[in-house]
């Protein structure tokens, strides 16, 4: 009974709310109901609505219970249309185009994309971007071709301008790729170079077997070569040099790591320092072979290099400083690589590589 009494009190109430509604509010009401979702073409039915909320007495204005609905749709359609002057503005900003303009050109497309829908079919000046990157396209692709032209007769020194005009090229897009008659020019180019590149490697390696000098051990039946620089005696100085032993079957590579002084290091380890990178190599005790004579000491280890041994050989040949350090236990010697030592390191696995 209780529950009878409280619906017919609230359906009492609810149109006695409606009764105090005047038809300008309730049309106004309507008018905002109408707007719906918010887009460009929305901006005529949010005017109608805002007139007649205009129109409304201060005490109607007061019963109009979607007020914030209408506000909310003018924030909505002020933000896309500020989002369409964006898009036209950064299309008429566009200007001459050239290939300095690209990023312009393609920041007002990301833009154009970025929108919805409604707001891409009033950007009324969008030939104008469209017209922008075509002519862009024909630019990139007459600079392609001006690129690759300028390769002209491949040498050795070719290479900067193959890259480039290669990059430039993949840069285009399929359609633009189809417009570059001389593409061909590129991987002919590329192609001469590489020959051009192993025959000049192969005369290196010649060259550097050249430079070495060989001693032939007729009762082994090997060969060994050295840089013209690897000291004859071990106690000459202090170095750190590869060598080659070839026999009638194989090739092979070794290092010698040599300690020359006046006092004993015992060294069981050799840093090498190569423009700041450290590497260490490790021997045991009876890894190294010692003798002294003639107020001379000398401590050598002769081992078969690593690959990462062979890498480390080749950064020291690079680079700009090397420092060596012969480390025992409580003893150390450093030297630092001359450049002829360098030199020896790279015309030795130059010619490593010849002979394999």
């Amino acid at each position: 009974m209780k529950r009878i009494v409280y619906l017919t009190l609230a359906a009492v109430m609810c149109m006695s709310l409606c009764a105090c509604k005047s038809k300008e509010v309730t049309g106004a009401e309507e008018l905002i109901n109408q707007i719906g979702g918010v887009t460009l073409d929305s901006e005529s039915a949010i005017v109608a609505a805002e007139t007649a909320v205009a129109a409304l007495t201060e005490k109607d204005l007061q019963k109009l219970e979607n007020l914030q609905v209408l506000k909310d749709a003018r924030t909505a359609y002020d933000v896309r249309d500020n989002e369409l002057v964006e898009v036209c503005a950064a299309i008429d900003e566009l200007g001459d185009v050239t290939l300095e303009r690209e990023e312009t050109i393609s920041a007002a497309r990301r833009l154009y994309e970025s929108k919805g829908e409604d707001i891409k079919a009033r950007v009324d000046n969008y030939a104008v971007l469209t017209a922008a990157e075509t002519m862009l396209t024909e630019l990139k692709v007459a600079e392609v071709v001006r690129l690759i032209n300028e390769i002209g007769t491949v040498t050795l020194n070719s290479g900067d301008k193959i890259s480039v005009a290669q990059s430039a090229y993949n840069s285009l897009s399929a359609d633009a790729k189809s417009k570059v008659e001389n593409a061909n020019v590129i991987s002919e180019a590329k192609q001469t170079l590489s020959q051009l590149e192993e025959e000049e490697a192969e005369r290196a390696k010649k060259a550097a077997i050249s430079k070495l000098k060989s001693t032939t051990d007729r009762v082994e039946g090997i060969t060994w070569y050295e840089a013209k620089v690897h000291p004859t005696y071990t106690n000459t100085r202090s170095f750190v040099l590869p060598y080659i032993g070839k026999n009638s079957s194989n090739v092979w590579l070794r290092v010698k790591c040599n300690y020359t002084g006046d006092d004993w290091v015992f060294f069981e380890n050799v840093i090498f320092v190569v423009d700041g990178e450290k590497y260490t190599k490790y021997f045991s005790y009876y890894d190294v072979d010692r003798d002294n004579g003639y107020g001379d000491v000398w401590e050598v280890a002769d081992f078969a290099p690593s690959t990462s041994d062979i890498e480390m050989l080749k950064k020291i040949a690079d680079s700009k400083e090397t420092i060596i350090r012969f480390e025992g236990d409580s003893k150390r010697r450093d030297i630092t690589v001359k450049s002829t030592d360098k030199q020896a390191i790279k015309d030795v696995l130059l010619a490593y590589e010849a002979m394999k």
